[in-house]
């Protein structure tokens, strides 16, 4: 019987991805390493890959400069970014309101909703949509019981649908809850 090796050369896996600088201002690279310094970390190793240092005032009053040069050149780019990154960072909200848009349940639902300072709000009138239907954000979202309701989510969870505006403003702007002092 005979066997046959084979040499493998199997190079050294290293995660070396340490930036040229901790900061990109303006498309230029920009370090300042009076700044704390920062660790990160590979989330699969948890070994340390690169070290950048956090921003201090001058490199954050350079950003600010750029950003509005930047903002001054194409007014309404920045606009429409701090747009994105407002709905990017927001989490998701959704309010369906299901049932007969002519009815007074329905339209003093929608006054509440309307009322409301809600940015970033999803909001769908639907009217006779199937149980089943194809639209996730309606499907399974009718009239409760015969009755207009108000279906209220928030990253992701929903609540139980209201039927009252005084039901829909509590979903908006639930309590604060306050944690007693404990010294």
């Amino acid at each position: 019987m005979t066997a046959d090796f084979f040499l493998l050369k199997i190079p050294k896996m290293t995660h070396d991805a340490q930036p040229t600088a901790s900061h990109f201002i303006d498309g230029a690279y920009v370090e300042d390493t009076a700044g704390d310094p920062i660790d990160c970390v590979y989330p699969a190793t948890g070994m340390v890959i690169a070290r950048v240092h956090a921003a201090t005032p001058a490199v954050v009053e350079q950003a600010l400069a750029a950003a509005i040069a930047f903002g001054e050149r194409f007014p309404t780019a920045l606009t429409h970014t701090w747009c994105v990154l407002d709905q990017a960072l927001a989490p998701p909200t959704e309010l369906v309101i299901a049932g007969d848009p002519a009815s007074p349940d329905c339209q003093a639902l929608l006054a509440t909703a309307n009322r409301e300072y809600l940015p970033n709000l999803v909001l769908v009138l639907s009217a006779n949509v199937p149980a089943d239907s194809r639209i996730p954000l309606v499907a399974g979202r009718g009239p409760n019981s015969g009755k207009v309701a108000a279906y209220y989510c928030r990253d992701h969870t929903c609540a139980a649908p209201a039927a009252t505006p005084a039901e829909l403003r509590a979903l908006l702007h639930p309590a604060t809850i306050v944690c007693p002092d404990r010294r």
